[in-house]
Order: C-alpha cells, then sequence, then structure tokens
C-alpha cells in the first residue's frame, strides 16, 4: 500500500479545559518561583485571541539565566514535588507533563524583546508576552 508524501498526519487536539489547568499548573509554578515566565507559540496566539486552547501541549518560555537560578530551581521542585517525576530535558527544552498535557517550556537567552514584558488576560489570571510580541516571533520563533 503507497503512502502520499504530502499526506498531512491529523493533528490532535486535548480538551480545552485540560489545556487551561496545565496551563494554571505552570503559571503556579512560575509564580512560585517568581519567575518571569511568557507565553509562547500556538499557546500564545489562542491567549492573545482570546480563543479556547487546542492543541496537543502547551508552551511557554522562560530566560535560561532564570532557570538555572535559585528561582528556577524553587518551580523545579514544586512541579517535581507535585508530578511525582522530574522533568525530561533537551537542548533549550523542558517538557514536563500534567494530567497527560505536555508542557513545554523554552529557554531563551537575553535579548532585547525579554527586558520588559506586555501583560494579557485569560481566563482567570494574567499572563506575560514578550515585547515585542510580533518581533520575537519574528526574531526568535
Amino acid at each position: 500500500m503507497e503512502t502520499q508524501l504530502n499526506q498531512e498526519v491529523p493533528q490532535i487536539s486535548l480538551p480545552a479545559n485540560e489545556l487551561l489547568q496545565a496551563l494554571y499548573f505552570i503559571w503556579d509554578a512560575a509564580e512560585r518561583g517568581q519567575l518571569q515566565m511568557f507565553l509562547i507559540g500556538d499557546t500564545a496566539k489562542q491567549v492573545i485571541a482570546n480563543e479556547d486552547l487546542k492543541g496537543d501541549k502547551i508552551t511557554v518560555g522562560v530566560r535560561r539565566n532564570e532557570w538555572n537560578s535559585g528561582q528556577g530551581r524553587i518551580a523545579q521542585t514544586f512541579m517535581e514535588h507535585e508530578l511525582g517525576t522530574k522533568a525530561v530535558e533537551l537542548d533549550s527544552q523542558v517538557s514536563y507533563k500534567f494530567r497527560g498535557v505536555p508542557i513545554i517550556i523554552k529557554l531563551y537567552e537575553e535579548n532585547p524583546c525579554l527586558t520588559s514584558f506586555d501583560v494579557v488576560y485569560y481566563g482567570y489570571e494574567t499572563f506575560n508576552l514578550p515585547n515585542p510580541y510580533k518581533t520575537f516571533v519574528e526574531k526568535y520563533e
């Protein structure tokens, strides 16, 4: 049986409520560690549009120097304790699973878009976005 090379693989989408709970979990961990976590990728786009979350993961960013500091250690310890597992670290990304939802934390070196943040309201919380967001997307995503 032949397969078509350009055939799209269907994207799974987890329930919006499960994605939202995972987003709140990583927000809570970042707040406990006083990390300047910011939204990236599809998670950021959906929050900016004030849409229900969809997709197969939550994506956020953190400055590498914060992640490797005491701030990051507090967040990591909280997540590992709550989840009962350690993170998976590859290159510039750290992954956790919250109730079956992958949370991808991309680590960024210092750059001009991460010196201040824009705040967006979504659900019951506020979240950070790189500033200016459009420039960040063009240069770093």
